[in-house]
């Protein structure tokens, strides 16, 4: 009783008032260790996130040289259109699959940022940051769009080609009967 005596008069606070107040540290700890951990474990999948587009930067490099490549032989008059619409439809399928993986990359980071926004209590910075993430997603959609639409422009102009190209041999075949 003296002990407690001694807290009252030192803190002001009744027995039930030092109750309450113990209880809030306890709890004050564990929302602490809580932040502490969400923060730890966000830290880890930026970390992985930065890891993998480093990665992901060296084989989109690649595919891109890939791509050119097979636009290169699509352009290569001493092919067939066949060969040609097959290196064209090659650069097609290269260009979606990297797209789609640049996509899910960006969100993926723009889902991390929304998770440092929940631990940082949405300053400002961090919604700039949410919004640049969101344009350049947005600009990926368009500039795949862009490519797309340019290859299958491309691809029709070879389709076109080859059959124009049968039908001036089917009248040939059938002029020579």
């Amino acid at each position: 009783d003296y002990g407690q005596a001694l807290i009252q008069i030192g803190t002001g606070m009744n027995v039930e008032q030092q109750k309450a107040f113990i209880k809030g540290i306890k709890e004050t700890g564990k929302a602490i260790e809580k932040n502490v951990a969400a923060a730890m474990r966000l830290k880890e999948i930026t970390q992985q996130l930065n890891d993998e587009e480093r990665e992901f930067s060296k084989v989109r490099a690649k595919t891109r040289q890939d791509i050119q490549k097979a636009r290169l032989d699509a352009l290569d008059e001493s092919k067939t259109a066949e060969e040609r619409l097959a290196a064209l439809q090659k650069a097609n399928d290269l260009e979606l699959k990297t797209t789609e993986d640049a996509l899910e990359m960006q969100k993926r980071r723009i889902e991390v940022q929304k998770e440092v926004m929940v631990l940082s209590e949405n300053m400002a910075e961090d919604l700039d940051e949410l919004a640049a993430l969101e344009v350049g997603l947005i600009d990926m959609q368009t500039q795949s769009f862009q490519t797309r639409k340019r290859l299958a422009t491309e691809m029709e102009t070879l389709t076109n080609e080859i059959a124009a190209n049968k039908k001036v041999l089917d009248k040939e075949e059938e002029d020579a009967n």
